[in-house]
């Protein structure tokens, strides 16, 4: 008795600490995510927008070079430099990682707004159709991959324990309707869930344009869930269906700002650690 007592503290102290990770962004990030906070970083700094990610690590190499020098040590060791609420040291080792890396803004950020309107308007109406497709393809796929390299990163002897590991090879299914249940414009709904594949089948999103709301069933979409898990030897029992907005891919719905691949992939890690824990 007293062994499993002192077990379950142990394991209460272990998910506090990483609830903890989890609110604070702390786990190690793949080149996506790191790349999302570096580009947060770069749009609360004048001098850095629009700047390549070479040139960014140039600039800010110098920048902070420079601060370093001038610093004078008799106030004691230089223990931070921020601006505007940015850590310039974290900035300058995330652009001088992607940029070592030969990454490049085109690479990995996720397909932007390709409509431009005057006066304010929501942030989904800056996306055609087409581009709306587009990002859900990207965003998903990119929360898959990063996860399942997250997880390789932070967590590889705990891979058994993680169902979107156990998961694998699977690829998300989104329906999207452009319209409301009044036929005007709104922000995208979306509807997502996984399906599981063959090794050699492609990942890549399926994205399903709805001509009319909820044109599709529920009862429907569990019973292909688990055709096809038990199909390719899976459990389908950790699968749901999930309904939101496409402003789900543009903003954070927690604490990551504009950083929502971020968000959603540690969304993931929370609901891992509680099915796990709880």
């Amino acid at each position: 008795m007293l062994g499993d007592s002192a077990r379950k503290v142990a394991l209460d102290i272990i998910y506090s600490q990483l609830k903890e990770m989890i609110n604070k962004n702390k786990f190690l990030g793949n080149d996506r995510i790191i790349y999302e906070k570096f580009y947060d970083s770069l749009r609360r700094i004048k001098e850095l927008k629009n700047k390549t990610i070479s040139e960014v690590s140039t600039w800010i190499d110098a920048s902070v070079n420079n601060v370093i020098k001038e610093y004078d040590s008799r106030q004691g060791e230089l223990a931070g430099l921020t601006v505007n609420n940015v850590d310039m040291f974290e900035l300058q080792q995330m652009a001088n990682y992607l940029n070592n890396s030969g990454k490049t803004h085109e690479m990995l950020a996720l397909p932007t707004a390709d409509i431009t309107r005057t006066g304010g308007c929501w942030l989904w109406e800056e996306y055609s159709q087409e581009r709306v497709i587009e990002r859900l393809k990207d965003f998903f796929l990119a929360k898959q991959l990063s996860f399942a390299e997250m997880v390789e990163l932070n967590f590889p002897r705990m891979k058994e324990y993680f169902p979107l590991v156990l998961d694998s090879p699977y690829k998300y299914k989104v329906y999207v309707e452009f319209k409301d249940s009044r036929g005007w414009d709104s922000d995208p709904s979306i509807t997502y869930y996984r399906i599981s594949v063959r090794s050699d089948e492609s990942i890549i999103p399926e994205v399903i344009v709805s001509d009319s709301p909820k044109n599709y069933h529920y009862d429907e979409i569990f019973r292909e869930i688990t055709e096809c898990f038990l199909r390719n030897g899976k459990d389908p029992s950790s699968v749901s269906v999930t309904s939101t907005g496409f402003s789900f891919t543009l903003t954070s719905r927690k604490n990551y700002g504009n950083m929502p691949l971020t968000g959603a992939v540690y969304e993931d890690f929370e609901k891992s650690f509680k099915s796990l824990f709880e």
